[in-house]
């Protein structure tokens, strides 16, 4: 059996091949071979911790990823007009509908002016903002990006679990396969995916039929699974806003420098001392 080694790549990854050459045996045979990675192929990829010095900053933080491409006013934005969606979306179901259309209606005003409000805090922050066409055409969904982080909006829920699994959400969110588990083929060399680009979602959850309807109930951002099962990691808004006092130093104008003082009075003797003794 061969073995080579390959220097380490890119994110402190080191792949090792073991490879056979195939021989023909009978199939029981063949089989425990395999099992035993003799006349197979098998690739394996895992993290080298002994030659690196800091957590690899992308695959092990994407949230940190996020508050690096994104300015701070886009979430503080982002947190005034859920608020303000979902007030808007109250008062216009109240306005226009009675029961026991005006539930429903309020489910999609909420949809709209969340809508409307997401491409609104990313304009205010100057921040790409787009109304993309769903595939099969049929409906619109907003998206934003900045430096190859894409967010959409999860669809208004009472609890914080993944989204719809609408067609566009699962192909934006199929950017995060390379968050996911790493599976081991026998048979065949797997490539790791690229992390070049990453999905997010913004979450904002509704109070349950007695709570406020006024308000949202949670507003967060999460990073989804590529399939949509779950989250790789879900935060508050408010917790994505303290992050950026951590990256504050680096972002925003530097002090101005401190001015010296110079203390020019010279010390001198009063007047009616003389070696440390006073003249009667």
């Amino acid at each position: 059996m061969g073995t080579t080694g390959v220097a380490p790549e890119a994110g402190g990854i080191t792949r090792y091949r073991f490879q056979t050459v195939p021989q023909k045996q009978p199939k029981k045979q063949q089989q425990k071979n395999i099992l035993s990675l003799v006349n197979a192929k098998f690739i394996c990829y895992f993290p080298v911790n002994s030659t690196r010095t800091e957590k690899p900053f992308v695959s092990d933080d994407p949230i940190s990823r996020v508050v690096r491409s994104f300015p701070a006013a886009f979430f503080q934005n982002l947190a005034e007009q859920m608020d303000a969606a979902f007030a808007k979306a109250l008062r216009l179901s109240e306005q226009h509908y009675a029961e026991p259309e005006r539930c429903n209606m309020l489910g999609q005003s909420r949809h709209a002016c969340c809508e409307e409000g997401f491409r609104l805090a990313a304009q205010e922050a100057g921040i790409t903002s787009l109304a993309s066409h769903t595939d099969p055409p049929g409906g619109r969904y907003s998206l934003v990006k900045s430096e190859g982080v894409h967010l959409i909006r999860s669809n208004v829920q009472v609890h914080c679990g993944p989204p719809r699994p609408t067609q566009f959400r699962k192909a934006w969110a199929a950017l995060n396969n390379w968050l996911d588990p790493v599976q081991l083929d026998l048979l065949k060399e797997t490539p790791p995916p690229s992390p070049d680009r990453l999905c997010g979602m913004v979450v904002v959850t509704a109070n349950k039929r007695h709570g406020d309807s006024s308000v949202p109930a949670f507003v967060g951002v999460g990073i989804p699974r590529s399939d949509l099962s779950d989250w790789v990691v879900l935060e508050p808004i408010n917790n994505v806003l303290a992050l950026y006092h951590n990256i504050a130093p680096r972002t925003h104008t530097p002090l101005a420098p401190v001015v010296e003082i110079k203390d020019r009075a010279t010390p001198r003797l009063k007047k009616g001392f003389c070696d440390g003794q006073k003249t009667r």
